[in-house]
């Protein structure tokens, strides 16, 4: 057809900062200033407005990835509840984090990892097997936390009954 297709993969940025300073990120050398976060949890309602309202019967976005190529999405506040917004679009949701936000609240008092169990797949970037190369590569304290993180968000998923992809991933 004469159309232009609609895309069906969206990645989503929520902010430019992050709570780890990692050797090989390239966030981490930038000279430039980090962008503020601009997505609250109302731009987050209209961006999946906008989504459900790209919807047709050929073309739609069928993935949300939530990412950070400078800085950790959980560091937006808002990005555990959209997962939970896109979700009831009926989109698969996908979140990469460093896994050290995952135990999190909410201003209603709920950690992220309740959010993040609805999605599809988080993949937790695990570059150690310890807390002390974590705080070498890393520089800052993280490992054990990122452990307990990832235990509770296994238990979540199985009080939930639902089917997270957990996957762990190093540079």
């Amino acid at each position: 057809r004469d159309e232009t297709p609609l895309p069906y993969e969206l990645e989503i940025q929520p902010s430019s900062k992050c709570n780890l300073k990692c050797e090989w990120c390239f966030g981490t050398a930038l000279t430039c200033d980090r962008l503020p976060d601009k997505l609250g949890s109302e731009e987050m309602f209209t961006l999946a407005k906008r989504v459900a309202d790209l919807e047709n019967e050929e073309f739609g976005i069928e993935t949300v990835k939530f990412c950070g190529t400078t800085g950790e999405p959980l560091m937006n506040p808002h990005t555990a509840q959209a997962i939970s917004m896109f979700k009831n679009l009926g989109k698969k949701v996908i979140l990469f984090t460093n896994g050290v936000l995952l135990d999190v609240e909410d201003e209603l008092g709920i950690p992220n990892l309740d959010y993040i169990a609805l999605g599809d797949r988080i993949n937790v970037s695990l570059d150690c097997g310890s807390e002390e190369t974590f705080r070498a590569i890393k520089k800052a304290p993280g490992f054990e936390r990122v452990i307990r993180n990832l235990e509770r968000l296994v238990r979540r998923r199985t009080e939930l009954g639902t089917n997270l992809d957990i996957r762990l991933s190093y540079v």
